[in-house]
């Protein structure tokens, strides 16, 4: 079945690729470790971008460059540990193409702003599509297709949710579009997920505060990095792991800490910005109920916050899903695409599975790297519409696409 769509995926790719002035890709800067290996990679990266279409740099320039650069990955890697109050003085004066300013409230405001911004000018889907997301990827095996795209740079477009993050994480790209035809993962999780990366400078932060429950760091690495067990499955492990740390939380305090956490930022963050941009009217005009299980019905614009609530908030879990008797169902699903790298071994894992994943994805989003678009991946105007921005923006040419595996029903 696969093949029927093929022809029109290789069609739509080329809408892309001819909407750009280069269809080659362009190389990008990898971050090492190793000082002399990142001078190399700096000329590498220059030249890349010559041959992408910008006039060779002279010598003097090139060293420039090469020093505005140094100075640029050095601050990245002071800040990237959490730092989310740092001092003017601290910054480089010019920091390569995009001036970064500190990751101070005020900032952390307008990366979010810019993510609306070029979301409401990009998307031609609407809320008529609105659905409830997938929790966890839909793709289960992504370790081959990390290492496939290590380092890959350039402009990389994914459809669905979460494992375009971990895309991110492993493509080191310029620019990640994230492309859904469902309004719920581009107006509503990839916002509010990033939202949380910026308040959260760590993954138990980050955690704790989705499940409204203060982690230890043993209990992150039970529930990120795990050690297998002979007769142990990974979900059994994670479920009982989430069930022993919830459980010191009252029901009600959890149901209070949900309603000021990611619910405040729901209405107050993400709402308000679809308001003044005009898509939240067409979510308020939705007409209809839809069947969540058997026998619980609502309306078809509540989708969005019920959503959340069955990703994150364990009585309504309970209440919907009653074949969940813990109200964590979701949860497991949503940490075992992170937990398997280390449960089985696997040299590359998802944005979650360790700290370092987590702070690159972190310093991305901050930087502005994501941008969201609501449409289908069958629309060529829609795409013709991406590539044209990516060319007006001077952004990097296109070097992969993500359908993900539900692709043929947007």
């Amino acid at each position: 079945m696969k093949n029927l769509f093929l022809p029109r995926f290789l069609s739509l790719w080329l809408i892309l690729c001819l909407a750009l002035p280069s269809p080659a890709f362009a190389l990008r800067e990898i971050q090492t470790r190793n000082s002399g290996a990142e001078e190399e990679d700096l000329k590498q990266a220059l030249r890349g971008r010559a041959s992408a279409g910008t006039a060779p740099p002279t010598a003097g320039a090139e060293e420039a460059q090469g020093k505005q650069e140094m100075s640029r990955r050095r601050w990245l890697r002071s800040v990237g540990m959490g730092a989310m109050g740092v001092l003017a003085s601290q910054i480089p004066g010019d920091v390569g193409r995009v001036k970064i300013p500190p990751f101070t409230p005020e900032v952390l405001t307008s990366s979010l702003d810019n993510y609306f911004r070029n979301l409401g000018r990009l998307s031609r889907g609407s809320w008529e599509q609105v659905n409830l997301p997938y929790a966890a990827a839909s793709d289960r095996e992504l370790q081959g297709a990390y290492e496939a795209i290590s380092n890959l740079g350039g402009t990389m477009l994914g459809v669905s949710f979460q494992q375009n993050f971990s895309f991110a994480v492993h493509g080191n790209p310029s620019t990640y579009v994230i492309l859904d035809i469902n309004p719920v993962v581009t107006e509503i999780f990839v916002p509010l997920f990033g939202h949380l990366f910026e308040r959260a400078g760590t993954r138990r932060e980050f955690l704790s505060f989705l499940l409204g429950v203060d982690l230890s760091q043993e209990e992150v690495t039970r529930l990120l990095e795990p050690t297998r067990r002979e007769g142990v499955e990974l979900e059994g492990h994670l479920r009982s792991v989430l069930g022993e740390v919830m459980g010191r939380v009252p029901m009600e305090e959890k149901f209070r800490r949900f309603q000021e956490g990611p619910l405040r930022i729901l209405h107050d963050e993400i709402f308000q910005r679809l308001e003044r941009s005009g898509r939240l009217r067409g979510l308020r005009e939705l007409q209809g109920v839809t069947e969540l299980e058997e026998g619980v019905r609502i309306p078809r614009r509540d989708i969005p916050q019920k959503a959340l609530e069955l990703f994150l908030d364990p009585r309504e879990i309970l209440r919907v899903r009653r074949h969940d008797t813990s109200g964590i169902v979701d949860f497991v699903q949503f940490l075992s695409e992170h937990a398997q790298a280390s449960w089985f071994g696997h040299r590359r894992g998802g944005w979650l599975s360790s700290e370092e994943n987590y702070q690159t994805l972190r310093r991305q989003w901050i930087e502005g790297n994501f941008v969201g678009v609501t449409a289908s991946l069958t629309d060529p105007e829609a795409l013709a519409g991406i590539g044209r921005w990516v060319q007006e923006t001077g952004r990097d040419p296109f070097s992969m696409l993500y359908p993900s595996p539900m692709w043929g029903n947007g």
